[in-house]
């Protein structure tokens, strides 16, 4: 059973560009100007583009994870906004590599039915991730040292959450079913494990089957910048063996972002918090973790 609480500052930054959200919510007049820039002011604008069938936003996204070294994901994000509908539907897919070997692909889609009541979230992936093992706790590899050990992932979640009413709070729902078969890799000695380190998913396939509940109250301005607001979220995850999975084991997680303007349409703050439990049989790669920028990811 472990406990993980981090406090972290997500940005303060200065707003240089502008709010696509909002400029994708509003009703687009047909013009026979540029694609690329707005007829009106003149700025760089792919509003137009992303409007026809073919349309998407090539977005290039670099990693700087210490865990997994320097790397980039490609990913071609469709942006479609139906008639009538304020918020878009998100469609992507894309590759990443990185330099330790870290590779992966995907897909996914986020879209609103219902009149905009339901928010439905799906992906589905194949990913090989390189990481080291430090231990857990204060059960701790001697010397500083670490194993490097690997996880091949596939799987794939469908689930969503719904709005009440029209208040700021919704519920959801969502399945997750995957495979991890989990290696160490060559350079790695086995018997550098403290006696009291027991890791009996290494060296196996585990199979995940897993329903998450969640609560979630959102009141920011918009999903992509925001500038004001509040985003919270409580979610406790059940993987059971009734359900297929390999493990029986529970995690409760807490998160909060706030989002405050410091100076009118120019500066931004943006705090967060988290806070994460597990119970059961937690495989030793699902354990709670701090995840802050620099801090390599699953070292603490």
């Amino acid at each position: 059973m472990n406990l993980v609480f981090s406090i972290s500052l997500l940005s303060t930054s200065l707003l240089v560009a502008q709010d696509f959200t909002k400029d994708i919510a509003l009703e687009k007049e047909e013009t026979s100007g540029s694609r690329f820039f707005d007829d009106k002011d003149g700025y760089f604008d792919i509003g137009s583009f992303l409007d026809k069938p073919y349309g998407f936003y090539p977005m290039v996204m670099p990693i700087t994870e210490p865990a997994v070294g320097y790397g980039a994901a490609i990913v071609p994000v469709f942006i479609k906004r139906p008639e009538g509908q304020k918020r878009p539907n998100f469609y992507a897919a894309g590759a990443m590599k990185t330099e330790n070997g870290t590779e992966g692909i995907f897909g996914g889609y986020a879209g609103y039915h219902f009149d905009e009541k339901l928010h439905i979230q799906s992906f589905i992936t194949t990913t090989s991730v390189n990481l080291d093992f430090h231990g857990l706790g204060s059960s701790l590899i001697p010397g500083g040292r670490s194993l490097q050990y690997n996880l091949d992932l596939t799987g794939a979640q469908l689930g969503g959450n719904w709005q009440i009413a029209d208040s700021p709070w919704k519920v959801g729902m969502h399945y997750f079913y995957g495979t991890v078969d989990t290696s160490l890799n060559r350079s790695s000695d086995a018997t550098l494990l403290p006696p009291q380190l027991d890791l009996p998913t290494l060296g196996i396939e585990t199979t995940f089957s897993s329903i998450k509940t969640n609560v979630l109250y959102d009141t920011r301005d918009n999903i992509f910048t925001p500038t004001k607001g509040q985003f919270s979220e409580l979610s406790i995850t059940w993987n059971d063996a009734l359900l297929g999975a390999s493990d029986n084991f529970q995690i409760l997680n807490l998160q909060t972002l706030q989002y405050k303007p410091l100076i009118k349409d120019t500066l931004y703050l943006g705090l967060q918090a988290k806070a994460s439990h597990s119970f059961g049989d937690t495989p030793f790669y699902r354990q709670p973790f701090i995840g802050l920028r620099g801090a390599p990811a699953m070292r603490y």
